[in-house]
């Protein structure tokens, strides 16, 4: 049950292999006539798909579709406005409204059996959205939870294609133009899916909830990773670690902190790549090797023995991301994507400055150490149980819809050197694996009080100093 895939290109696919994939989903929606696909295809496609879906509406006025579509719309914004105000106690619930008049939306237009669903840019425009949105949509499949029908995946701007073809075993995936994808999501709005949401056998859950139900699931099935790297990628990722001078016996670790600077001053997501170097030194004291995954061009480490920094070299294909997250012997991450992608290849994770530690879905094998919070005038630090009384433990952006005097607001306290260096040696030491102390257990109900569904591990040293 894995889903190794055959190692796409990760060119742009051909015009040809573009119109074919189309030409599958057209004929999953009842569309058989090749004459309906011509020259390019895209736009008498649109056409087609949006004559097919409209005579499934039996009849309903373009007032009742303009309607939902505003209720609909109303509902998402408010959510996103809830989300990003910090507001975690509103923004469930506004999440499964939305749902719910999306499904109201298509019983009244008549596409409620319509046979498939559409999985777009919300997914497919993030590499963490592609990981959890697939995955968990996968897991489900396996343990009896999918929904139904089952979403085809249109996507454009994709971060990473070749990890997206990982899933092709499971999703028919297209590529369109950016163009397309919108006049698809203007057309067919009722027929897409949503990240935030994940209509289920058990009706719809919020997006954390579900991963949480199909992680447990499939390991109660297997423990085999989701996702296997290929033959391919495992060749030639040999060849990449001997053209940074890795041997064929040396293991790594790969690391990759989020630091955004037009995130804002403030967001809670992002760190300072600096502070993980006493860790760094740890690991090769220990005779692994760091292989650092940064865009070209951002702020370079300070060279030292046993670091190899990508950010200081070119532009490198697709697939080098993804095998350096799959055949990692651990990720040091951030709260981001890659954490996400190494976890479905099954490598284990320290996730470090974790923000919304009461409500982000931790995969398995993941050792966390959270951000606290701090008084901005009085310096005052949270501790891990003010985090959670405080409801900051349910924000992972902007603080700004924490209560505090507006004279003496909170920020985000990032990990201390000294204290992502004691995390990464609980790592090296597989403290991810291990039974929960008494401590540990403990903490481990409180964060399911305050909603965190499946608790990770915390670092057992920032456990006993902060709790």
């Amino acid at each position: 049950m894995t889903a190794a895939a055959s190692g796409a290109p990760d060119a742009e696919p051909s015009k040809a292999k573009r119109i074919a994939n189309l030409v599958s989903i057209a004929r999953k929606l009842g569309v058989r006539e090749s004459r309906d696909i011509v020259d390019d295809g895209f736009t008498h496609m649109l056409s087609r798909l949006r004559v097919h879906s409209q005579a499934a509406r039996k009849g309903s006025s373009h007032f009742v579709e303009a309607r939902a579509y505003r209720e609909f719309q109303a509902a998402q914004n408010t959510h996103g406005q809830l989300y990003a105000s910090g507001n975690f106690e509103a923004h469930p619930q506004a999440v499964l409204h939305a749902a719910s008049l999306l499904k109201q939306a298509r019983v009244e237009l008549g596409l409620e059996d319509f046979p498939i669903r559409i999985l777009g840019g919300d997914v497919s425009h993030s590499i963490g959205h592609i990981a959890i949105g697939l995955g968990t949509r996968v897991k489900l499949r396996a343990v009896g939870l999918e929904e139904t029908p089952r979403p085809i995946v249109i996507a454009s701007q994709v971060p990473n294609k070749h990890y997206l073809e990982y899933f092709r075993p499971h999703f028919p995936i297209s590529y369109v133009s950016t163009w397309v994808a919108s006049d698809l999501r203007n057309r067919l709005w009722p027929l897409f899916a949503s990240i935030d949401w994940v209509d289920t056998a058990r009706g719809p859950l919020m997006l954390y909830e579900a991963s949480t139900l199909a992680d447990a699931g499939w390991e109660e099935l297997t423990d085999r990773p989701l996702l296997e790297l290929t033959k391919e990628d495992r060749d030639r990722g040999a060849d990449f670690l001997s053209s940074i001078g890795l041997s064929a016996e040396d293991w790594f670790v790969t690391l990759h902190i989020r630091d955004n600077p037009r995130s804002g001053q403030g967001y809670g997501r992002n760190a300072d790549a600096d502070s993980y170097l006493l860790g760094v030194q740890e690991i090769v004291r220990r005779g692994g090797k760091v292989i650092r995954l940064a865009p070209p061009g951002a702020k370079a480490l300070p060279e030292m023995d046993g670091l190899v920094d990508l950010a200081a070299m070119g532009p490198r294909p697709d697939w080098v991301d993804v095998f350096l997250l799959g055949a990692c012997a651990f990720l040091i991450g951030t709260t981001s994507g890659p954490h996400m992608v190494a976890s479905t290849f099954g490598r284990p994770v320290l996730l470090t400055n974790v923000t919304g530690l009461a409500l982000a879905p931790i995969p398995s094998r993941t050792l966390v150490l959270p951000k606290l919070v701090r008084r901005v005038a009085s310096g005052g630090v949270s501790t891990l149980s003010e985090l959670l009384d405080l409801g900051a433990a349910h924000v992972d952006g902007f603080l700004t819809g924490v209560l505090a005097e507006p004279q003496d607001p909170y920020a985000w306290v990032d990990n201390s050197p000294e204290e992502l260096l004691v995390a990464t040696i609980e790592m090296l030491d597989g403290a991810y694996d291990q039974a929960p102390s008494q401590m540990q257990a403990e903490f481990q109900q409180i964060l399911r009080q305050h909603g965190n569904l499946r608790p990770a591990p915390v670092s057992e040293s920032f456990l006993a100093r902060h709790r």
